[in-house]
This record gives C-alpha cells, sequence and structure tokens, in this order.
C-alpha cells in the first residue's frame, strides 16, 4: 500500500491474506523496541502520520481500503506492551484499524506495534515506527500495487514451483503466541534479515 489517498483496492499479496483458508490465525506482524520514553509514540504522532500514510487506519470494505479513523495508542503503564492481553486478539478489519500501538513497559519507554498482514509487511511496519519516531513517511508498507495474475500464469507458475506443504499441529492451539527474536534493521539486506530472524 502507498500513501496514497484510499479508497484503494487491496493488493494480490493481501488478497492472498484475506482469501487464505486458514481463519484461526489473526495475520498479524508484532514490533516491539525500547526507547527513550520521550521518543515513544504518542496519539498526536499517530494522528500526524494517519493524515500523511491513511492505511494505518484505513477499513477493510470488501476487498477495497477505505478511509478510518487513526488507531488509538493503547498505554500499558509499567506492563510490557508485548504482554497486552488483547494484543494478538483477531482483527475485524471491516471495523478495526490495521495497526496497534501498545506503549508502557518499566520506564515507559517501550513499544508494540502489531499491524495486520493484509496491509503491511515486516519492513513497512519497521517503516512505520520510523515515521512515528520522527523519521521520513514510507511511500509503501506492504506488498506490490493492487492487482490480479492472469488466472492460467497463476496456476503454470504454482504447477512449476509448488508451495510446501505446511505439517498441520498436533493439537491445535488455543491462540496465536509470540516468538522474539532480536535483529539488526540498519545497512544492507534488511528484508532477508527480517525474514530470517
Amino acid at each position: 500500500m502507498t500513501a496514497a489517498a484510499l479508497p484503494r483496492a487491496a493488493s494480490r499479496q493481501a488478497l492472498a491474506v484475506l482469501r487464505h483458508p486458514d481463519r484461526r490465525t489473526t495475520w498479524a506482524i508484532v514490533l516491539a523496541a525500547s526507547l527513550d520514553v520521550a521518543r515513544r509514540p504518542s496519539q498526536d504522532r499517530v494522528d500526524a502520520l494517519h493524515a500523511e500514510l491513511p492505511i494505518i487506519g484505513a477499513r477493510l470494505d470488501g476487498e477495497v481500503w477505505v478511509p478510518g479513523g487513526p488507531p488509538r495508542v493503547v498505554d500499558v503503564g509499567s506492563h510490557e506492551p508485548t504482554e497486552a492481553p488483547d494484543l494478538l486478539d483477531g482483527f475485524s478489519l471491516d471495523r478495526d484499524a490495521p495497526l496497534r500501538v501498545v506503549v508502557g513497559g518499566v520506564g515507559g519507554g517501550r513499544v508494540a506495534l502489531v499491524g495486520h498482514h493484509a496491509a503491511f509487511d515486516g519492513r513497512g511496519l519497521v517503516a512505520v515506527l520510523g515515521a512515528l519516531l520522527g523519521g521520513d513517511i514510507p511511500n509503501s508498507v506492504a506488498g506490490v500495487s493492487p492487482g490480479r495474475l492472469r488466472p492460467q500464469l497463476a496456476t503454470v507458475r504454482r504447477l512449476v514451483r509448488p508451495a510446501d506443504r505446511i505439517a498441520p499441529s498436533r493439537v491445535a492451539p488455543a491462540r496465536d503466541s509470540v516468538v522474539a527474536r532480536d535483529a539488526v534493521l540498519g545497512g544492507h539486506d534488511v528484508t532477508a534479515r527480517l525474514a530470517a530472524a
């Protein structure tokens, strides 16, 4: 999704997530950071970013992103933001913004961003955090521009390179879980390092 005005059709990557048969997962990316408390995202910063990057507050009408209000910043006090009870709850993208912002932690300098994968990829969520901290507004936060592959081409590609099978869980998990890895985000090959982490 680019910083272009809404409404805007969902991208191919977004449609792959939105149409995926697995309805149990929240399809969320979680990014957590430790910051100087003075730099942590405030509601004013979220509102200002929303004016420039409306996808952070968009709602989904069918398969089209439409304007919506900015996400609210949730302050969990001295508690760790990544342990907030509602952090990984499912998104209702027709009513909820695809971005959650949670701040808190001992000393107040922790932040967790949760982005729905239909709106953001991992690198895009890093760019959103950078913008909330005063950096440049990203031009893109997810995938390529809207469009569809021709069905015949998609079928041929899938036959030539079939998707790896994903083994089912032995016991269905009660809810999504978070696995954390540290990642260095500067320099070259950031996307590859994010994926590896």
